[in-house]
């Protein structure tokens, strides 16, 4: 008896040896009869096992186990996976447990979950985790059962929020600005997830230091602390989150799938840190990870197209803050080519669309490309065809379009445009479903397009609408902060249009208090605070004009406009918008004091402003025609008549024969007297040959587009005369200018440009310059621009002083 005994445990050492050659063979080579030979081995030794070899017993269940769970993720097949559940169960309950036996078991009801979707599996896996975390085991064991629990505690908690059933008072959607991110929450609101960090903290606590697999460790506590900020807002777990990833990034090798996981992952929270803390520096690491992330990625590879989607948005970004075009530009590039990579019909193609129409949107805004702008349209176009209607994703695409089709209309006079962003602005506010900051964005994007539409038809029911909605939107900010600011200032834009209309003086105070509060919330550097403090100027110049203002105001409206102009980037169109604006405030300074250095900085800033080739054609227009009026002021003949020579350079520009018969009239019509006034300075200039010459090239810019209009062209019919500043071609369309007197504050906010979806549109203010229109009375008088008194005629014309009616109106930025 003895010694058959020993010679069976002899057999069956053999057998168990030959399994594991059988297996670890399966290891090296991926021969799976060798792997099917081991786990029938395994399972022979199993049921011949006498009662007394417990340890021997155990070894072969833990290889069988390991056998079983290998062939089933090569295979798939749930009797292995039923089978590992079935083994799991038994040497659970056997002593001593072994912590891998209980972590094969915890994995097995993971899988069978991922398998079947039966939550109580996806619990039983949890359970078998962590009774593995308890159990007396080494450092790296128990990194790796702490490390299995907090990936299926967090794989519970996102299957939770996804379905609607995690716990009352979480919040599922990333917060839409740093006042809504900072707001405490309670620590419990996502308790998987507050257990998950906790285990992957333990892990990495008691993981050896110098683990290969460390990096992984880094990159799982990442990730959850990136589900922390989405959930729940925190931007401290976004934080950790980066510090997390880059240290990760840094203990990997140059090569492979990990580090190409770790970019990806670092790149997409650099640009979400971006929208809470952004700075030069940040800005510089956010555009450098990213493109080291697409330079590592071949051409070919599966995630090319979305590295390249996201390097564009990233300097679409970056460009914001700094207004580089060349940002810009690279950015448009490459998001046309993502989009190609992704097939129509897909949600991909759709968001990487209206990335692309956000970025084309902005630049069109820069340069003052109308070709561009076009494609903007026909890209936001495209991107709501993608989109299923019915849906939050189609609401955000219409809110887009209209907000697109809108900027279309007040660079190009198109009226078209404006009633077309209207309804969309309507439809798409509608259309949002159980959204409160979706709401709250479409509610904006619809008051910034009825505001529009008061400026140009002058109806006080879309005034009086535009105010409502932008009451609404207010009481839906946050209580402070930067949001805040933006949608006082949007309420303060509606309440100064609708005093263009009604001269309330009422509103005019409630607008300026409000833009006061709001420069209050917004941090100094700030891209907004220009907007506002640009606003808030123009809005003090308007009631000094109307003597209702306190003494000082003028003083206050020159420092504001003057810090809006040294906030922003030379050679923007906002820029050139606040120009225009200082040198207006200027000229009411130098008109109350008489001091002409003051006139002379107002002459500067007029010229800086037509020089600004990113500017809408008809403001150009404006700006070049105040530059002469400023030195005409002070009898400076010659420095007068170059700025009234660029003015009638670039009026063929500032309308577009796509435009109706009747929008192009009405926008020729604002500029009214300018061949006039430009003549008359040129007899004073001792010039009146020349004075013949500029009457005739006013004259013939309307006749040229009279006869454009009729035969379908958009040719210009009297060429010009060369200028280093004027457009180089006049047949190509490429017009832009904004709508027309009285003008209309268009928006609110420190962006000119609609929002990646889910962010309310914040664009600038328009220049106007109203003029009155010369008399009629007599062909030998013309009316002064500057009195508005009839004067005589262009060849003997004299300049009158300025009288306060002069300045009446206040130019907005």
């Amino acid at each position: 008896m003895f010694n058959g005994g020993r010679a069976r445990a002899a057999d069956g050492r053999d057998e168990e040896e030959r399994a594991d050659r059988l297996l670890s063979h399966h290891l090296t080579t991926g021969d799976e009869p060798a792997l099917d030979q081991a786990i029938a081995l395994y399972r022979q030794l199993l049921d011949s096992a006498a009662p007394d070899t417990g340890r021997n017993v155990a070894r072969t269940a833990a290889n069988l186990m390991a056998a079983l769970q290998i062939r089933y993720q090569l295979r798939g097949s749930p009797d292995d996976l039923d089978a590992l559940v079935e083994l799991g169960r038994e040497r659970a309950q056997c002593e001593p447990v072994r912590p891998q036996d209980v972590r094969l078991l915890g994995l097995a009801y993971q899988q069978r979950f991922a398998l079947y979707e039966r939550s109580d599996d996806l619990d039983r896996a949890v359970d078998a985790f962590d009774r593995a975390s308890r159990l007396p085991q080494e450092a790296e064991t128990a990194a790796q059962s702490f490390g299995a629990l907090a990936q299926t505690l967090r794989t519970r908690q996102r299957i939770a929020v996804d379905r609607g059933t995690a716990r009352e008072g979480t919040r599922a959607t990333r917060p839409a600005s740093p006042d809504d991110s900072a707001a405490p929450t309670a620590p419990n609101l996502l308790p998987d997830l507050l257990r998950a960090t906790e285990a992957q903290r333990h892990a990495l606590r008691v993981l050896p230091d110098g683990a290969e697999d460390r990096p992984a460790y880094l990159s799982n506590l990442a990730s959850m602390r990136h589900d922390a900020y989405v959930y729940e807002g925190d931007v401290g777990a976004l934080r950790e989150a980066l510090d997390l990833w880059s240290t990760a990034l840094a203990a990997v090798p140059r090569r492979g799938a990990t580090r190409a996981l770790l970019l990806h992952n670092l790149s997409q929270a650099h640009r979400e840190w971006h929208e809470h803390a952004s700075d030069d520096a940040h800005r510089v690491e956010m555009l450098r990870v990213h493109r080291t992330a697409l330079a590592e990625c071949p051409p070919g590879h599966p995630d090319r197209a979305e590295l390249l989607a996201g390097l564009g948005v990233a300097l679409r970004l970056a460009a914001e803050d700094t207004d580089e075009v060349a940002w810009l530009e690279e950015s448009a590039t490459l998001l046309r080519e993502a989009a190609r990579f992704f097939r129509p019909g897909t949600p991909q193609r759709a968001r990487r669309l209206n990335s692309l129409g956000n970025t084309l949107h902005r630049l069109a805004q820069r340069t003052g490309d109308t070709a561009v702008l076009d494609e903007a349209v026909a890209t936001r176009r495209a991107a709501l065809a993608e989109e299923r209607p019915g849906t939050d994703s189609h609401a955000g695409a219409l809110a887009n379009l209209a907000v697109t089709l809108r900027e279309r209309a007040i660079q190009t006079d198109d009226v078209t445009s404006l009633r077309e962003a209207s309804r969309l602005a309507r439809e798409a506010l509608h259309a949002t479903r159980n959204s409160p900051p979706g709401h709250a964005v479409r509610l904006a994007n619809l008051g910034v397009v009825l505001q529009s539409w008061h400026g140009v038809t002058g109806d006080t029911t879309a005034a009086d609408e535009a105010i409502d909605v932008a009451r609404r939107t207010l009481a839906l900010a946050p209580a402070a902060g930067q949001p805040r600011a933006d949608r006082m200032n949007h309420l303060a834009n509606a309440l100064r249009a609708r005093f263009t209309s009604t001269a309330e003086v009422t509103d005019l105070d409630e607008a300026i208090g409000l833009l006061e509060a709001a420069a209050q919330q917004v941090p100094y550097g700030d891209p907004s605070l220009a907007v506002i403090l640009s606003n808030l100027g123009s809005a003090r110049l308007t009631r000094h004009h109307h003597a209702t203002g306190e003494p000082g105001e003028l003083e206050q409206a020159v420092s504001e406009l003057g810090r809006a102009v040294w906030a922003v980037t030379e050679g923007t169109s906002s820029h050139g918008t606040y120009l225009k604006s200082y040198g207006d405030a200027l000229r009411a300074l130098h008109h109350r004091d008489g001091d002409p250095g003051v006139l002379r900085a107002a002459e500067d800033a007029y010229r800086q402003a037509a020089g600004t080739r990113s500017l809408p054609a008809y403001e150009r227009v404006l700006a070049a025609w105040e530059w002469g009026a400023a030195a005409g002021t002070d009898h400076r003949w010659d420095d007068a008549l170059p700025g009234y020579e660029l003015a009638l350079d670039l009026l063929p520009f500032a309308t577009s024969g796509r435009l109706v018969r009747g929008d192009q009239e009405r926008g020729l019509s604002r500029v009214r007297g300018l061949a006039a006034e430009a003549a008359a300075c040129a007899v004073n200039a001792g010039r009146p040959e020349h004075a013949v010459l500029l009457l005739e090239q006013g004259r013939g810019v309307l006749l040229g587009r009279a006869m454009a209009t009729r035969d379908g062209s958009d040719d210009c019919a009297v060429p010009t005369r060369t200028s280093p500043t004027a457009s180089p071609a006049c047949g190509n369309g490429s017009t832009r200018w904004r709508p027309p007197t009285p003008r209309t504050p268009t928006g609110a906010g420190s962006r000119p440009a609609p929002p990646i979806c889910g962010t309310p549109s914040r664009p600038r203010w328009n220049t106007w310059s109203p003029r009155s229109a010369p008399a009629p009375a007599s062909p030998t008088s013309s009316a002064c621009r500057t009195c508005g008194r009839c004067c005589p005629a262009p060849t003997t014309a004299r300049w009158c002083s300025p009288t306060a009616a002069s300045s009446a109106a206040t130019p907005w930025c």
